[in-house]
């Protein structure tokens, strides 16, 4: 089925291109120099397929997708002399280090391609600010704060209480640092359970010292002391060196556009065209086009391992724990062997 659907839909987007090329031409010339993403939530390193019920949702045009897709975007900008910049505003974002690891590589990716790598936030985060540390300058408004405070954790023992109510926990412990039936069977926080997560805790302060350090151009120890001396309001931040100017997102064409002396023909100040990505495809005279392929790609198989393993089918029992039954595993296993399109 798919060899004869895939020519099909190549001829369809074909025409469909060539149909909008003169309206893609006259846009041209309104080509945004600086293109917007928003980076929000925890976005995947692939897209996920979205529910039939929500494809005709709208969605914010300048919100990140994915990972893979955004490496993508940046690649098809980074071939584009007439785009200038690539600006990143961060709202809420909550990700992984790892993940924050490659969102920096795909800064850098950018900055090689000679665009200039902007960050924009309202309300920056620790890990937030880490991020926008990799871009060359980051724009907060005069309203807005940077909440760079490092990091802190609670650690609870409830052993007490429960011996209150005549409840005793018993646990099999099978290592020192096996530290989880601590929160049940002890009245206070043991040495080795304080030791692993000031170790956790040290080691995510290095990292945002070194970004600050390297995204700032300062010395560690500087960084260091701007961070005992947050949080920040906008201004003081600007004062203290961590951010490049206060703006406003809709005064960022102008400040954009401070280096051309050209005004408008109403006589106002100039302003940088600034867009989101899909205001850039309606642009571009060729844009990329998705042709789907004669051949499937081979995919990824995935066996998801949820809960404590144990033999039988396991599952999801009421009022108790979610059990990863190696029965169903080894049928999920064997499922994805005689899968053909899983090398």
């Amino acid at each position: 089925m798919g060899i004869i659907l895939a020519p099909l839909i190549n001829l369809l987007r074909l025409l469909w291109s060539v149909l909008f090329l003169p309206l893609r031409l006259a846009a041209s010339s309104r080509r945004p120099e600086y293109v917007k993403f928003r980076l929000s939530g925890d976005p995947p390193y692939r897209r996920v397929r979205a529910p039939r019920w929500r494809l005709f949702r709208r969605s914010d045009p300048a919100a990140v997708q994915s990972l893979e897709t955004l490496r993508r975007q940046i690649e098809q900008l980074g071939r584009d002399r007439r785009v200038r910049g690539i600006i990143f505003e961060v709202d809420g974002l909550e990700i992984s280090p790892a993940k924050r690891d490659a969102m920096t590589a795909l800064f850098d990716s950018a900055r090689r391609a000679g665009k200039q790598v902007l960050g924009y936030g309202v309300t920056v985060s620790n890990a937030e600010y880490e991020l926008l540390c990799a871009a060359d300058r980051i724009y907060v408004p005069a309203a807005g704060r940077v909440d760079l405070t490092g990091f802190a954790a609670e650690i609870s023992a409830v052993g007490r209480a429960l011996s209150r109510v005549g409840i005793r926990a018993h646990f099999i412990r099978r290592g020192d640092y096996k530290t989880a039936p601590e929160l049940f069977t002890r009245d206070d926080v043991s040495p080795i359970q304080r030791q692993t997560v000031e170790s956790i805790l040290d080691e995510r302060f290095r990292y945002l010292i070194q970004a600050i350090a390297r995204g700032r151009r300062m010395s560690e120890a500087d960084a260091r002391a701007r961070i005992d001396r947050g949080p920040f309001s906008a201004r003081r931040a600007l004062a203290e060196g961590l951010i490049d100017g206060l703006c406003s997102e809709p005064e960022l064409p102008q400040l954009l556009a401070l280096g051309d002396r050209r005004p408008k023909r109403d006589g106002s100040p100039p302003e940088a065209r600034v867009g989101t990505y899909p205001d850039y495809l309606a642009t571009v005279v060729l844009p990329p086009i998705a042709w789907p392929r004669l051949r499937p790609r081979p995919r990824l198989g995935v066996v998801s391992l949820n809960g404590m393993i144990a033999e039988g089918r396991g599952g999801t029992f009421p009022a108790g724990p979610v059990i990863a039954g190696s029965w169903s595993v080894m049928a999920a296993l064997d499922e994805a062997r005689r899968n053909p399109r899983i090398p």
